[in-house]
């Protein structure tokens, strides 16, 4: 089917991270009077604040459970992780990991456990607050909707490698996705990983950054149609089964 536009905004903070929300609404990073705000966006109304609060929010964010989104809050660089509510962007809570920068952000189905990324290395702390504890190296994480597993995706020169990594201590696996296509992990977003096994990636076959789906089971990589005059960056799916993608395009006047 063709796509429908949600909407438009000049510039964007982040093209790399967009939160759907259950409800179908799309919350992402925008700059707007000299700082970060996260907005939630719903086709056919104006964009409107996710968080009551006269801090800054950003991206990296992710659902925490069916009724909170979890996010960075705070000026660069940005190391805390804010909570609130969906329903009402009322601040419920704030933790303090102490580990540095925060690039990455995924969170069990229960939104009891928040995996983050920071200084290169995957983490796991309580949502409740707490001591942080080491899962691997890494620069990018999705938790699975099934709260069984991670994707982490890790960054050794010249290319970044995808791992499936068990939560209930099993090892872990790489996935290896077909070798015809360039496929990108430094774009995964929360909400990416279906719990089909279906995974929402970003391919380089092309001057443009195109859309595809990468089964993790058997590593077939199907591209998705796009005006290939875009790049996209962040993927989501949607409650009913469609792709919420956010399109970066050119203008340019001579």
């Amino acid at each position: 089917d063709e796509g429908q536009t949600v909407a438009r905004f000049p510039w964007v903070s982040d093209p790399d991270s967009i939160v759907v929300l259950p409800d179908g609404r799309v919350v992402m990073d925008v700059f707007y009077s000299g700082r970060n705000r996260l907005v939630a966006v719903e086709r056919g109304k104006s964009p409107v604040a996710m968080v009551t609060t006269t801090e800054e929010t950003s991206v990296p964010a992710t659902m925490a459970g069916q009724r909170e989104i979890a996010f960075l809050i705070g000026p660069e660089p940005r190391g805390t992780i804010g909570f609130a509510d969906i329903e009402t962007g009322r601040m419920t809570r704030r933790i303090a990991p102490g580990k540095g920068e925060i690039v990455s952000l995924a969170a069990s189905s229960d939104g009891a456990t928040v995996y983050f990324a920071a200084g290169g290395t995957i983490w796991s702390i309580p949502s409740a607050g707490g001591d942080a504890r080491k899962i691997r190296s890494g620069n990018r994480v999705v938790a699975n909707r099934s709260g069984q597993a991670l994707l982490v995706s890790v960054l050794e020169s010249p290319k970044m490698r995808l791992f499936r990594v068990p939560l209930n201590g099993a090892p872990e696996s790489e996935i290896l996705a077909d070798s015809s296509h360039s496929v990108a992990y430094q774009l995964l977003s929360p909400g990416s990983w279906n719990p089909d096994g279906r995974l929402l990636v970003s391919l380089h076959d092309s001057w443009f950054i195109g859309p595809a789906v990468l089964d993790t089971g058997t590593g077939h990589v199907e591209p998705l149609p796009f005006d290939n005059g875009s790049d996209y960056g962040s993927l989501g799916w949607l409650p009913d089964g469609r792709i919420m993608a956010l399109r970066v395009s050119l203008h340019s006047t001579l």
